[in-house]
């Protein structure tokens, strides 16, 4: 039940994604919710110390379908949405009852689709 309603979310809300495996040329694509990470959720790329509700502008946290877990690509790959670049910095797979809900992960910019 939760699993169709988010699977459903990602596809009418995400946006269209190109993750490019560390040394290959073969792009996968998927659809996913790609959003800025706040302060308080830094905790997982080891950051410092920010106010509350401040938002850096490096880190954002994806969430994907299940059946594609970034955690399968190599080190270095990375994720194209918008134009923006962005690398794959740690994935994790959120479980209920045995089975995988969805795919998340946090991102680091390398370059902002608006850059030249």
């Amino acid at each position: 039940m939760y699993r169709d309603l988010i699977l459903r979310m990602i596809n009418r809300y995400g946006r269209k994604c190109e993750i490019t495996p560390f040394g290959d040329e073969r792009k996968v694509s998927v659809k996913a919710i790609v959003n800025p990470l706040l302060s308080k959720n830094k905790l997982y790329v080891g950051g410092s110390y920010l106010p509350d509700g401040y938002f850096d502008g490096g880190h954002y946290l994806y969430i994907g379908d299940p059946k594609v877990s970034l955690g399968i690509f190599p080190v270095g790959s990375t994720l194209k949405v918008s134009g923006s670049t962005y690398l794959i910095k740690h994935t994790e797979q959120y479980y209920i009852d045995e089975r995988p809900l969805y795919s998340w992960a946090i991102l680091q910019l390398q370059k902002r689709g608006d850059e030249q």
